[in-house]
């Protein structure tokens, strides 16, 4: 099969998720072509078949820009991409193409005139949740999804459930987990940890708001602070907010107990998941709406047999079962958070034989490649 990719930026560190689909498509035999807006991160993301066409701020552009702005239409259209886009879908005749995003779609321009080849948009989070809040956006969507070869996947329940409170059609989205490489998210050697020793917890994120870093924080001190641990807490990634939240590790007095690991690779986040004894991951609605579909790196500390302290937001009760093979609080609640930290020690899990099932990256690839062959007989004879 070939597949056509696009997204905006190839790709952000958080967009692990698109990267580790991409690779299994190929590994899996099928053709794999990305367009891009830009290219990020090439040493992250070393990936051969990716181009990039520069979305110049061009008089369409422009235009569009005024036209979101009055709600009259919501649509990034710039001639410098989409045309280069369309030529492209023309030379490479995929059989499906492949949208991540649910905004980025409306870069793409009008290629069903001259290239009428079926499309899948996955939805991921901040475009079913945040940009729903824009009416312009959600009539785009509702006018999108009438055209028969326009279909969609959502990476949980919850991001699905959004699409279908603005009106779009359930029978065309299918919820895809997308999941992670369990053959490589994989203990080196059994996980043990003794009750009586300090516990080793870990967060593997990028310092945005809805991210929680705060809540974890503040939870962090009133548990040492309610138990007499050493406890260490771990925090893997960078973003806006890295600075704020190593002052706040100051504010705290926690200096002590507080390590942040900056930026990490696939390799660096495997090894830190190795020598941790927990993950925890405070999910929150950020101020602007925005929430998380369902974070890949509880996936992956799950594979990595790690009981996890999370929330109960967005796609993440999909996963984790509380007091199964996790805790769950609910969003900014900081006491019942920092209790977590004490009663997840004593909790017996095993948190990766749902990533097995459930969240297998192999598995739900050969999903999705499913929904896309039932769609290609739309295209007609090719």
């Amino acid at each position: 099969m070939k597949i056509l990719v696009t997204c905006h930026g190839f790709l952000t560190p958080s967009m692990t998720f698109v990267y580790n689909q991409i690779k299994a498509f190929q590994e899996q035999g099928h053709e794999v072509e990305v367009v891009a807006c830009v290219i990020l991160n090439e040493n992250l993301f070393v990936f051969d078949n990716v181009r990039a066409f520069k979305e110049k701020k061009d008089i369409h552009y422009i235009i569009s820009a005024f036209k979101r702005k009055l709600g009259i239409e919501y649509t990034f259209f710039s001639n410098s991409f989409s045309k280069k886009f369309e030529k492209f879908v023309s030379e490479f005749r995929p059989d499906i193409i492949h949208c991540h995003f649910g905004t980025h779609f409306f870069r793409l321009g009008n290629y069903f005139k001259k290239n009428p080849i079926p499309t899948v948009i996955t939805f991921h989070g901040y475009d079913a949740s945040q940009a729903l809040t824009d009416e312009t956006y959600c009539n785009g969507l509702r006018k999108a999804f009438k055209n028969p070869l326009v279909y969609g996947t959502a990476v949980s329940q919850a991001i699905k459930n959004n699409l279908l409170e603005k009106g779009l059609p359930s029978k065309k989205i299918m919820v895809d987990y997308l999941g992670v490489d369990v053959d490589f998210f994989k203990r080196k050697s059994p996980r043990t940890f003794n009750i009586d020793e300090p516990g080793i917890f870990l967060q593997v994120s990028n310092f945005v708001e809805k991210k929680g870093h705060e809540y974890t924080l503040k939870a962090f001190r009133k548990h040492l602070d309610n138990s007499n641990t050493d406890d260490i807490l771990i925090f893997g990634g960078s973003g806006p907010l890295y600075d704020e939240m190593v002052s706040l590790t100051k504010t705290l007095n926690l200096e002590n107990n507080i390590q942040f690991k900056g930026l990490v690779n696939r390799f660096q986040v495997k090894e830190l998941m190795d020598s941790a004894h927990f993950f925890v991951h405070h999910s929150i609605t950020a101020a602007n709406g925005d929430t998380e579909g369902l974070p890949t790196a509880l996936m992956e500390a799950m594979a990595m047999e790690l009981p996890c302290i999370s929330t109960y937001h967005s796609g993440i009760p999909e996963i984790i079962e509380n007091n199964v093979n996790g805790i769950l609080v609910k969003e900014r609640d900081v006491e019942s958070m920092a209790r977590a930290f004490s009663e997840i020690k004593s909790l017996a899990a095993q948190p990766r034989n749902v990533v097995l099932e459930k969240f297998n990256l192999k598995n739900n690839t050969q999903n999705i490649v499913t929904i896309f062959e039932k769609l290609i007989p739309q295209n007609g004879t090719k």
